[in-house]
């Protein structure tokens, strides 16, 4: 069968992680060598286009989660620099609160995505075992 490969940098206290979701993904482990990590796939199996598909929902609602703590990011410096006004205080919880509310949404998406691939890959294993 053919396979593609992937090489990808992840800080090493995040790798296991990482490896993990690209494992729901059909991505098998090759080598990890510092914070390089290599990966490949079988390309010619029946669910690989529902596999990618999956993938890059995932990669496009990682990219969602990191905007969003951005923002969280931001809007804490914000309201740190002005602490002493009341209607900043009302602001930034309001804010934070829907911040809070997106982030969790955009996580809880992703793993039901993640979930989907996970099921894909075991009904074609357990079908090409029969």
């Amino acid at each position: 069968m053919s396979k593609e490969s992937i090489t990808f940098n992840v800080p090493v206290l995040r790798q296991q992680a990482h490896i993990h979701d690209y494992e729901c993904f059909g991505w098998e482990l090759l080598s990890v060598n510092g914070e390089s990590v290599t990966m490949s796939r079988e390309t010619q199996t029946p669910v690989y286009s529902d596999l990618v598909k999956y993938q890059v929902r995932y990669e496009e609602l990682t990219a969602l989660m990191k905007d969003a703590q951005d923002s969280k990011d931001a809007l804490k410096r914000w309201f740190h620099d002005n602490i002493m006004a009341q209607s900043s205080i009302t602001s930034y919880f309001h804010q934070s609160e829907k911040l809070h509310f997106l982030y969790d949404n955009l996580s809880s998406q992703r793993a039901q995505v993640c979930s989907h691939a996970k099921v894909a890959l075991a009904l074609y294993i357990q079908s090409s075992r029969k």
